[in-house]
């Protein structure tokens, strides 16, 4: 089996108004998309799976997914007909988990996509992935979240300029 995994973190706005707003209309973001991201293969070393941890913080896509399920304070939802696995995370974190369902190319894995607000008011949206398909397979998943990133970022920037003041 092949782990790999994505992450990386850009700027994609910046706005005076309250940390809830600017979070509120990423989470709404974070729906439709991801963030760029970059493919990098992750540290699988080591020979006891159970005590390693991935970038994403679990040692594995199902324990990611059991542990986040009983997690107090998320919610699930599994989306049709494509049957995705789609935890988020309330304030503060403003965290989504999107696993990967049974019979997916890249099936299993996860991507975590997560809001960071700074206290100047700059926004980020950080994504991290775990893929224990084959490579090609987690690269495709990749290429997607990259285009989803795209329209996520048009998006955000269109809401901040319509709630600019004029």
């Amino acid at each position: 089996m092949r782990r790999s995994h994505f992450t990386d973190a850009r700027a994609v706005g910046s706005r005076s108004s309250s940390r809830s707003a600017l979070g509120a209309i990423f989470a709404g973001a974070l729906l439709v998309a991801g963030a760029d991201v970059q493919s990098q293969p992750a540290d699988v070393s080591g020979a006891d799976t159970q005590k390693r941890t991935t970038v994403i913080g679990y040692a594995s896509v199902a324990e990611a997914l059991r542990v986040l399920k009983e997690k107090p304070g998320s919610s699930v939802t599994v989306t049709e007909p494509d049957r995705w696995t789609i935890i988020r995370e309330a304030a503060p974190a403003y965290t989504q988990w999107s696993f990967t369902p049974v019979g997916h190319y890249a099936h299993p894995a996860v991507v975590r996509r997560g809001i960071k607000i700074a206290e100047n008011g700059d926004v980020s949206i950080e994504t991290t992935s775990l893929c224990e398909a084959q490579k090609l397979s987690c690269d495709k998943l990749l290429e997607e979240f990259q285009q989803m990133n795209a329209r996520a970022k048009q998006s955000v920037q269109q809401r901040l300029q319509n709630s600019a003041p004029r």
